[in-house]
């Protein structure tokens, strides 16, 4: 029982520290931020500083595609056999034939939207290999103009 409240805490604890770390960012673009998580979720087998850097890409993505005055949604829950991390947000969101490309290496969308965001084009395919490596899902669900979800499933661990 009480590793399972401990899983809980670690992953509010990811979560807490990385929007401590991009506050004074959501403070300057005004942008408020809603996280919910399930009590009591099951035991996930994954590296700590991995998954600080999955939630310090994902958050900091919808904190600059947001629009200001925008919202990011968190939310933490069970779903079948995965504990799902969804980060949803009020931002520019992206055209279908732009989330197909998103998580190659170097790859960024270019647009009138984005010209002032400073961007890699690492974060996300860093994402996508630290989920795969633990036999995970991401998922994204985009509308242009209307903001885009990122739904991470990390698998529970049976044992």
């Amino acid at each position: 029982m009480e590793l399972k409240t401990k899983q809980r805490e670690i992953i509010h604890e990811i979560i807490h520290n990385t929007v401590q770390l991009l506050e004074l960012e959501l403070k300057k673009k005004n942008i408020s931020l809603v996280s919910t998580i399930e009590k009591d979720l099951p035991i996930i087998e994954a590296d700590h500083i991995e998954i600080t850097q999955v939630i310090t890409n994902l958050l900091s993505n919808a904190m600059k595609y947001n629009k200001g005055d925008g919202k990011i949604f968190i939310d933490v829950f069970k779903k079948k056999n995965y504990v799902t991390i969804a980060i949803k947000d009020t931002g520019i969101g992206m055209k279908p034939e732009e989330t197909a490309k998103l998580f190659n290496e170097f790859y960024y969308i270019k647009n009138e939207k984005t010209r002032g965001i400073k961007e890699t084009g690492l974060g996300l395919a860093i994402v996508k290999r630290i989920v795969d490596s633990y036999h995970g899902k991401v998922e994204v669900e985009s509308e242009s103009g209307i903001g885009t979800t990122f739904i991470i499933n990390l698998p529970i661990n049976n044992n």
